[in-house]
């Protein structure tokens, strides 16, 4: 099951659609969410059961090893992170001080809480042997689980926040960096192959002019934006930030003008009628020569070319993210940029 999900998860930009993508994302959460709630609860009643049939000795031994092995999990956790340093310089990681990554080691010791994995391994727990005889050690491995969970979850929880202060992290910018780097490596792929798809899918050059024009707009937009995080961290000065947000707004007076009560009469019954009667009849009228007829045209030209730019765009990420160049997360982030971007401009009847 886990291969199967890596799998999914790693083709999933090439075997579904941007709307089945879109719509596993808003409901999946929720059923995660249940599927836990279901797991807790099911704990809660083995729990439960366990504890009315264990007398008070066995219940305070088993409280103790609930807490013995606690700490070796924490123990484990942070050993198995010092083994794994000479793995992570081979596999040409980033190199950091000795004091930053102990800190960093000890953050993600906290930080390993359990859950609805460590539950539904304890529930799979059969209750009777092959021959049909109970399982012996089968509550106390329910009891000494859940209270595993609660430990982490109670102690290691809160304590989480006041361990991070204490590591006393820098402020780290490459997710950002990566971000933009991938935007504009995408972009300025698709503004090189425009020619090319424009060519492919029977694209006129007024509608390939404009769309790349609004593709070199949206690169200029991403340069800009880098540049200004850039400058942001040199300079970390924000005043003039709160300055401007703090000056007055000179459309303020125009927007809480009281409207004229009998303006609206006039604009519904008057002139916008007039008006919205000669729009109509241009709209439908036979005699209108075909020229007036090209928005139509160039709006499906445009639709055409911006998937065909979408799908390239799609195509050079999962480059990047095969070659290393980009996180999982900063692929996640664009892709359901470029599907709320595709599903905008199938419209939609394509949810359907």
């Amino acid at each position: 099951m886990v291969v199967a999900g890596l799998i999914a998860a790693y083709l999933s930009s090439q075997v579904t659609t941007a709307a089945s993508r879109r719509q596993a994302e808003a409901v999946w959460p929720f059923g995660v969410f249940i599927l836990n709630g279901a797991l807790f609860v099911l704990i809660g009643l083995e729990v439960q059961w366990v504890v009315h049939q264990t007398s008070l000795r066995m219940i305070g031994l088993l409280t103790l090893a609930t807490v013995a092995v606690w700490v070796t999990l924490l123990v484990v956790r942070f050993l198995f992170q010092l083994l794994a340093v000479p793995f992570q310089r081979i596999g040409g990681g980033s190199a950091h001080p000795v004091g930053l990554r102990t800190r960093m080691q000890v953050v993600s010791t906290v930080a390993g809480m359990r859950g609805g994995v460590s539950l539904a391994i304890a529930l799979s727990v059969p209750l009777a042997m092959p021959d049909g005889s109970a399982l012996v050690g089968r509550g106390d491995i329910l009891f000494v689980t859940a209270g595993v969970i609660l430990l982490s979850l109670l102690v290691q929880g809160p304590l989480l926040p006041a361990v991070v202060r204490w590591a006393g992290f820098p402020v780290d910018h490459a997710q950002d960096e990566e971000f933009e780097l991938a935007e504009r490596a995408i972009s300025g792929a698709a503004m090189a192959a425009l020619d090319q798809l424009a060519s492919e899918h029977g694209i006129s050059d007024e509608v390939r002019d404009r769309v790349r024009r609004d593709g070199y707009e949206a690169l200029e937009l991403a340069n800009a934006r880098a540049l200004a995080r850039e400058r942001a961290l040199i300079d970390a000065e924000v005043g003039a930030m709160e300055d401007l947000l703090g000056e007055p707004d000179p459309l303020a007076a125009t927007r809480q003008a009281p409207a004229d009560p009998t303006a609206g009469v006039g604009a519904g019954t008057g002139d916008d009628a007039r008006e919205g009667t000669t729009l109509q009849m241009i709209a439908t009228s036979a005699d209108v020569d075909m020229a007036q007829r090209s928005p139509l045209t160039h709006h499906e030209e445009t639709v055409r070319l911006k998937l065909a730019v979408i799908e390239h765009e799609r195509t050079v990420l999962r480059g990047l993210r095969r070659a290393g160049t980009v996180d999982d997360l900063v692929v996640y982030q664009i892709s359901a940029r470029l599907d709320l971007e595709q599903i905008r401009m199938e419209g939609i009847e394509h949810l359907e």
